[in-house]
């Protein structure tokens, strides 16, 4: 909750993800292969890259305090 908007619902964190070079894709394949989509979506580096930025963004919460705030109601 966002303490400045009268506890209303308040962005955690925010981001974009960007790809240099595209991934072919073609949709007769991903018919008759459902792990197709993962290839194409890069779902391998697309994880990794989320478990960085929640790694990263702990850390910040710690450094800035947050995690005391976080554990009051503990």
């Amino acid at each position: 909750m966002d303490e400045t908007k009268n506890n209303k619902r308040g962005v955690y964190a925010e981001g974009f993800i960007t790809l240099s070079e595209g991934v072919p894709y073609n949709e007769e394949h991903l018919k008759s292969n459902p792990d197709y989509l993962s290839e194409v979506l890069n779902m391998n580096e697309l994880m990794e890259s989320i478990s960085y930025m929640l790694d990263a963004l702990r850390k910040k919460e710690v450094e800035m305090g947050y995690d005391k705030i976080w554990s009051i109601g503990e």
